[in-house]
Protein backbone atom coordinates (compact mmCIF):
# COMPACT_ATOMS: atom_id res chain seq x y z
CA UNK A 1 0.00 0.00 0.00
CA UNK A 2 2.96 2.51 0.45
CA UNK A 3 3.53 3.10 -3.07
CA UNK A 4 -0.69 3.97 -3.60
CA UNK A 5 0.20 6.41 -0.70
CA UNK A 6 3.31 7.55 -2.72
CA UNK A 7 1.34 7.81 -5.96
CA UNK A 8 -1.00 9.39 -4.39
CA UNK A 9 1.07 12.32 -2.50
CA UNK A 10 2.76 12.79 -5.69
CA UNK A 11 -0.34 13.18 -8.08
CA UNK A 12 -0.79 15.94 -5.16
CA UNK A 13 2.03 17.83 -5.46
CA UNK A 14 2.72 17.66 -9.03
CA UNK A 15 -0.93 18.18 -10.30
CA UNK A 16 -3.04 19.78 -7.28
CA UNK A 17 -5.04 17.29 -7.07
CA UNK A 18 -5.57 15.86 -3.21
CA UNK A 19 -6.66 12.42 -2.68
CA UNK A 20 -9.94 11.60 -1.21
CA UNK A 21 -8.12 9.60 1.70
CA UNK A 22 -5.10 7.80 1.87
CA UNK A 23 -4.38 3.97 2.04
CA UNK A 24 -3.56 2.38 5.50
CA UNK A 25 -3.41 -0.42 7.93
CA UNK A 26 -3.19 -0.38 11.50
CA UNK A 27 -2.78 -3.42 13.76
CA UNK A 28 -5.33 -3.80 16.87
CA UNK A 29 -4.36 -4.53 20.22
CA UNK A 30 -4.50 -8.58 19.02
CA UNK A 31 -1.77 -7.51 16.30
CA UNK A 32 -4.22 -8.45 13.58
CA UNK A 33 -4.31 -5.87 10.59
CA UNK A 34 -7.05 -3.15 9.73
CA UNK A 35 -7.15 -1.48 6.61
CA UNK A 36 -8.15 1.73 6.52
CA UNK A 37 -9.08 5.06 4.23
CA UNK A 38 -7.29 7.76 6.19
CA UNK A 39 -9.88 10.81 5.37
CA UNK A 40 -9.21 14.55 5.10
CA UNK A 41 -9.57 16.92 8.12
CA UNK A 42 -12.55 16.98 9.80
CA UNK A 43 -13.75 13.92 8.42
CA UNK A 44 -13.44 10.52 10.28
CA UNK A 45 -13.23 6.68 9.34
CA UNK A 46 -16.51 5.18 10.18
CA UNK A 47 -17.91 1.79 9.94
CA UNK A 48 -20.84 1.55 7.90
CA UNK A 49 -22.56 -1.39 9.19
CA UNK A 50 -21.86 -4.09 6.15
CA UNK A 51 -19.28 -6.06 5.77
CA UNK A 52 -15.66 -6.78 7.91
CA UNK A 53 -15.24 -3.58 10.02
CA UNK A 54 -11.86 -4.18 9.89
CA UNK A 55 -11.55 -3.68 5.85
CA UNK A 56 -11.64 -0.13 4.53
CA UNK A 57 -14.00 -1.10 2.04
CA UNK A 58 -16.55 -1.45 5.08
CA UNK A 59 -16.25 1.95 6.13
CA UNK A 60 -17.14 5.50 4.83
CA UNK A 61 -15.59 8.86 6.05
CA UNK A 62 -18.18 10.99 7.31
CA UNK A 63 -18.07 14.81 9.53
CA UNK A 64 -16.54 14.20 12.69
CA UNK A 65 -17.98 14.36 16.08
CA UNK A 66 -14.71 16.14 17.65
CA UNK A 67 -12.98 19.30 16.28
Amino acid sequence: MCWQTLGALRTWVEHGRAPRTLPATLRNVSGEPATRGLCRYPQASRYDGHGDPKAAASLRCVPSTRH
